[in-house]
């Protein structure tokens, strides 16, 4: 690390949000049992080592506006994503068919059970919207929050799942729902890649990409907003469905590993020269 070497010339790459963000304890919602304040145990190291760095590389703008935030040079901060092509997923039999009985009231949540993940909003949102009635819940979660799933009749907790029947369950629901403040968001280009409806929120990094589709963003992080739009969506046309999947899709122009190395290879060019 640069703090072990304070003459070294070198990058930190960044995979979240600034700790602060991360430890800042927001109130959860529907009774989703409440955590102990986080404190990053290497958070006096991180300043050292934004200090240090000749450049601190994040995977989105949101990440970036959170460093900027909390005191990192904005001329130190290199936006670059993770690549991503979507024609590494196979659809199965399985899918398709999934895809033919979509059900129109249920929505999808995939990825850890936790408040950076969000999963107490999209509960909420469900449990509100007049259109949706099941959420359900793909992805690791602690014994005392699959506790609290248990007792919310609208949550369906299907655990921890492969690949393949991941992206069954992403056919067979109306929408992917992702409330989270993360750095970037693998599983919603997954649902994107299986032409899926998705809502993000503007905290969560792959949002800053969905530039042709800025109705898949949510502004806030209040349950009622949420519901808000889940209800919205629940009305579309086959044909607008059709057309906001083709925005969406849109992403992977620009998660290309050519753009990838293309961003490390000037940011180095630059360094160096």
């Amino acid at each position: 690390m640069l703090s072990s070497w304070p003459s070294a010339f070198g990058v930190v790459e960044r995979r979240s949000h600034h700790y602060r963000v991360q430890e800042a304890l927001r109130r959860t919602e529907g009774e989703f049992p409440q955590t102990a304040p986080f404190k990053d145990a290497l958070r006096e190291t991180l300043d050292v080592e934004f200090r240090l760095a000749a450049k601190v590389v994040v995977y989105s703008s949101a990440v970036a506006e959170s460093h900027c935030r909390y005191g990192v040079e904005p001329e130190k901060i290199q936006v670059i994503p993770i690549s991503f092509e979507p024609g590494q997923l196979e659809r199965t039999e399985q899918s398709v068919l999934a895809r033919s009985n979509r059900n129109a009231r249920k929505a999808l949540f995939v990825g850890r059970a936790t408040l950076e993940k969000g999963i107490d909003i999209a509960a909420e949102a469900v449990r509100r919207s007049r259109n949706f009635d099941k959420l359900l819940v793909v992805g690791s979660a602690t014994a005392q929050v699959q506790a609290w799933m248990a007792k919310c009749s609208w949550i369906e907790y299907l655990g921890v799942l492969p690949g393949d029947e991941v992206r069954q369950w992403m056919e067979s629901v109306n929408i992917f729902i992702m409330p989270s403040v993360e750095s970037f968001g693998l599983a919603v280009l997954e649902a994107i890649a299986m032409e899926q409806i998705v809502l993000v929120s503007h905290q969560t990094g792959v949002g800053s990409y969905l530039k042709e589709a800025n109705e898949a963003i949510v502004g806030s992080l209040q349950p009622d907003d949420w519901a808000a739009r889940l209800d919205k969506l629940a009305s579309i046309s086959d044909e607008e469905r059709r057309v906001r999947i083709g925005r969406q899709r849109q992403v992977f122009s620009r998660l290309s590993p050519t753009i990838v190395k293309q961003g490390y290879q000037a940011m180095y060019e630059e360094l160096l020269a």
